[in-house]
């Protein structure tokens, strides 16, 4: 079984650089599809590691987090390749790209966000820079119902000042 590791440490490697649309597809639940990606994650870690070592029971708040940044960076990666292709190379966004107005950068975590004019502010970085989803994007038609039912079905308006706090 031993021999077998690096094959599965390639096979879970190439699952995480390539997140599209066929896997977010197979999940109707945002929390559902965050809990698996974070499921995998500790699977590739585990590998890694002793077995006495090995993360195990209830997923800790660090692997779901891993696990939402993995998720933007894939969604983001298929809607705003050509943007998140001239930010790394410090380059001007073109002219037709639709995010120019938002002046969008990269974060830490390769996440593309919106820039901002409240640096200042008493707020989180997120409120001050949310991170930028497609409007179109299945993932963010997952995360609306997410929040929606988290939020104790609040209204539209109340909805969408709470998503936009992040997103």
């Amino acid at each position: 079984p031993d021999e077998d590791i690096p094959e599965q440490r390639k096979i879970v490697k190439a699952m995480f650089s390539n997140i599209d649309n066929d896997m977010l597809l197979k999940y109707s639940n945002f929390l559902k599809l965050q809990r698996v990606i974070a499921y995998c994650l500790r699977f590739y870690k585990n590998l890694k590691l002793n077995r006495y070592k090995r993360s195990l029971g209830n997923l800790t708040v660090e692997e779901l987090e891993q696990s939402e940044i993995i998720l933007v960076k894939g969604s983001q990666s298929i809607e705003f390749r050509d943007e998140i292709k001239a930010l790394k190379l410090n380059k001007p966004l073109l002219r037709s790209s639709k995010l120019i107005s938002l002046n969008p950068f990269l974060d830490k975590h390769e996440i593309l966000r919106m820039g901002s004019r409240i640096n200042k502010a008493l707020v989180s970085f997120d409120q001050k820079c949310p991170i930028i989803l497609g409007s179109n994007n299945f993932l963010t038609n997952l995360i609306i119902p997410y929040e929606h039912r988290k939020n104790l079905h609040m209204g539209p308006q109340n909805l969408l000042a709470n998503i936009r706090t992040k997103f």
